[in-house]
């Protein structure tokens, strides 16, 4: 009688996990960055200061402040180890002020390029040249989250090296599956810092000032082969039905 308990046992459990593994399309593995962590840059009139966080950063969140929106203030995390393909829906935590209506912090991602970004008449996009997706639109700012979405946000393609926006320069603003479907080769581009900043806007008059304070940033990261989940899940039916084929033979 034992037996026969756990044969029904085992039939059902294994019906039960192959059923919800079929069910599974994508899951994405994130990576959470706190601020403590990331890099400032402290050239361009930008000030940061460490305050109370939220969260799981330790309590302990960075706010940059910018005395005129033609500063400059951004933190950039290194070896986050994702490709520029591999990127995912992400989301940062902020809180964002401006004396300046439409003014809003953004995102970037820099890596090195195997080919030549540049195009006909256009200088730099180089080969080895340091390359920047700069975000370029309106605001994705709203409720304290900060949103990166590969299928929505737009950035354009900025040559950190030579100081020229590439392709159909800054107005060639593309969401980063757009750049990534191009013949450019950017999506086994390893991701060398991904930044969040605010400023170098112009057209300031007045003081124009902004804070931005970043709590943490969930990183989206690279999903599991549905195909892999499904055959997994289709093994484990199949051992379901033998299991309960063979049991009703014993009965």
């Amino acid at each position: 009688m034992s037996y026969v308990r756990s044969k029904r046992s085992f039939v059902l459990l294994a019906m039960v996990v192959a059923a919800s593994l079929l069910s599974i399309r994508v899951g994405r593995a994130d990576t959470f960055l706190c601020p403590g962590a990331a890099n400032q840059n402290t050239q361009v009139g930008g000030v940061y200061t460490v305050v109370g966080g939220i969260g799981s950063c330790s309590n302990v969140a960075v706010q940059l402040y910018i005395p005129t929106d033609t500063d400059y203030a951004r933190l950039e995390w290194t070896g986050i180890g994702l490709t520029l393909g591999e990127l995912g829906e992400s989301n940062a935590t902020v809180a964002f002020t401006a004396d300046k209506a439409g003014d809003q912090p953004y995102y970037m991602m820099t890596f090195q390029s195997s080919t030549n970004l540049g195009q006909s008449g256009t200088p730099g996009g180089n080969i080895n040249d340091q390359i920047m997706m700069l975000e370029f639109q309106t605001t994705t700012t709203t409720g304290g989250n900060m949103a990166l979405d590969p299928d929505s946000t737009l950035f354009n393609l900025y040559d950190n090296s030579t100081g020229y926006y590439l392709q159909g320069g800054q107005q060639d603003a593309r969401t980063l599956d757009s750049w990534l479907g191009t013949p450019l080769g950017l999506s086994g581009d390893a991701i060398t810092g991904l930044r969040i900043g605010e400023g170098l806007a112009g057209g300031c008059t007045g003081s124009c000032s902004e804070t931005l304070t970043v709590y943490s940033l969930d990183v989206g990261g690279p999903t599991p082969e549905p195909g892999t989940l499904d055959m997994f899940g289709l093994g484990l039916a199949g051992c379901a039905l033998v299991g309960k084929r063979r049991y009703a033979h014993k009965q």
